[in-house]
C-alpha cells in the first residue's frame, strides 16, 4: 500500500504505522521489537507480518508516509484562496507548531532516515519533487495576481523549502520544555518575522 488513502482506509494498518513510530520514537529503532510495535497498537505480533515482512520495512514505510503528510499539509495550505501572503505565514506557523509539538517524534525521523537505501532516498526525493513544484507553482500564481513581483519560481521554492527546513529543526533540537498546551502565539509572531523577510524580495516594486 502507497498511499495515504490506503492507511486512512484500513484502520489496523494505520495504528500499527502509528504505533510503529511512537515506539521507535521511544526505544529506538535497533532497542525496539515488534512485540512493543503489536502491543502499541492493541494487535497480535503475527499481524504486523500480514503487512510488513521485516522492521526494516515497517521503518521505511513510516518514514516515507510522514513525507507524504507533509507533502500534503503543504499542498493543502497554500492551494486555499486566502492571499499569498497569509498562505506563506500560516505555512511557516504550522510547521515550526508542530515540529515543536512531536519533537521526539521527528527527531527519530531525521535520525532514522540517514541509513536508508537507495530505493528509500529515491521515492523520499519524488516526494521532495512534489514539494518543491507545488511551492514554485504558488510562487507564481501569486506573480500572476500581483501579490509578488516576478522572480524565479523554481530558486524562491528552494528559499521557502529551506527556511521550514532550517525553522523545524532548530525547533527540534531546542532543549527547552515544549510549548504544547500553552499560549502558541509564538508561532505566529515567527511566522509573521519570517514572511516579512521572505516577502521584501518578492514582493511587487511600489
Amino acid at each position: 500500500m502507497d498511499s495515504n488513502s490506503s492507511y486512512a482506509k484500513d484502520d489496523k494498518l494505520r495504528r500499527i504505522m502509528d504505533a510503529a513510530l511512537t515506539t521507535f520514537s521511544r526505544s529506538g529503532y535497533q532497542g525496539a521489537t515488534m512485540q512493543e510495535v503489536a502491543s502499541e497498537a492493541g494487535v497480535g505480533k503475527g499481524t504486523i507480518y500480514l503487512y510488513f515482512c521485516s522492521k526494516e520495512e515497517l521503518l521505511e514505510t513510516v518514514l516515507l508516509d510522514v513525507l507524504k503528510r507533509y507533502r500534503d499539509q503543504i499542498v493543502q495550505i497554500i492551494s486555499s484562496e486566502d492571499a499569498s501572503r497569509t498562505r506563506m505565514r500560516r505555512l511557516v506557523s504550522e510547521v515550526v507548531r508542530g515540529a515543536d509539538r512531536r519533537r521526539r517524534q521527528f527527531r527519530f525521523l531525521l535520525q532514522g532516515s540517514w541509513g536508508m537505501g537507495g530505493e528509500f532516498k529515491q521515492r523520499a526525493l519524488s516526494i521532495k519533487k512534489d514539494i518543491m513544484n507545488s511551492l514554485a507553482e504558488f510562487v507564481s500564481e501569486g506573480a500572476e495576481m500581483g501579490e509578488f513581483r516576478d522572480v524565479d519560481a523554481r530558486l524562491m521554492a528552494h528559499i521557502i523549502s529551506g527556511t521550514l527546513d532550517s525553522l523545524a529543526a532548530a525547533q527540534l533540537w531546542n532543549d527547552e520544555q515544549t510549548l504544547e498546551g500553552q499560549d502558541d502565539s509564538w508561532a505566529d509572531d515567527l511566522a509573521g518575522a519570517v514572511v516579512d523577510c521572505l516577502c521584501s524580495g518578492v514582493e511587487p516594486e511600489q
